[in-house]
């Protein structure tokens, strides 16, 4: 015979909500980390080589973070409290770029070497925008950080564009 549990909601026990059930069933869990960072104006650069992508848009047009996440608008980091396996994705356009080629990557913790970071890249990119986009799986222990940096290889006068979406985000368990 098969026991049922009839709750509504689940709790640490210093009053943390944890988890609910609505009465359709619905599971919904507040405090598990995700986030969706924008950029809310465009972020002019006059050198190549890399820079690092400075979201500013945390809290309005369907940007956010949720969960123990912090994130610094002045370095561009974004630092996880949950050590888990986590899904990250990066959209960065990139305006202006004449020459060269731009690599844009998802950064764990400063370290690009072997396979600790994801890139995308692009050779002899448009001459007016050229979007980029990566997505993996990342496992992340509590304290380690996730910025994205765009390297442009041969132009001194671009930008990072607006509607440049940087990494959505969740834990995945």
């Amino acid at each position: 015979m098969a026991s049922i549990i009839g709750v509504q909601e689940l709790q640490h026990t210093n009053g943390t909500s944890a988890m609910t059930i609505d009465s359709n069933g619905t599971i919904q869990m507040p405090q598990k980390p995700a986030w969706r960072l924008g950029l809310d104006s465009s972020q002019a650069e006059t050198t190549d080589g890399t820079h690092t992508v400075l979201f500013d848009k945390t809290d309005n047009e369907n940007c956010f973070l949720q969960g123990d996440l912090t994130y610094t608008a002045t370095t561009g980091i974004l630092e996880v409290g949950v050590a888990g396996v986590y899904q990250i994705n990066a959209t960065v356009r990139v305006d202006d770029v004449g020459t060269g080629f731009i690599v844009m990557r998802i950064v764990k913790n400063d370290d690009i070497s072997g396979a600790n970071e994801t890139y995308s890249i692009e050779g002899s990119p448009a001459s007016s925008y050229q979007t980029l986009t990566a997505t993996d799986t990342f496992k992340l222990a509590a304290g380690d950080n996730i910025r994205i940096t765009v390297y442009v290889s041969a132009d001194t006068s671009w930008s990072i564009a607006a509607e440049t979406a940087f990494l959505s985000g969740f834990l995945v368990g």
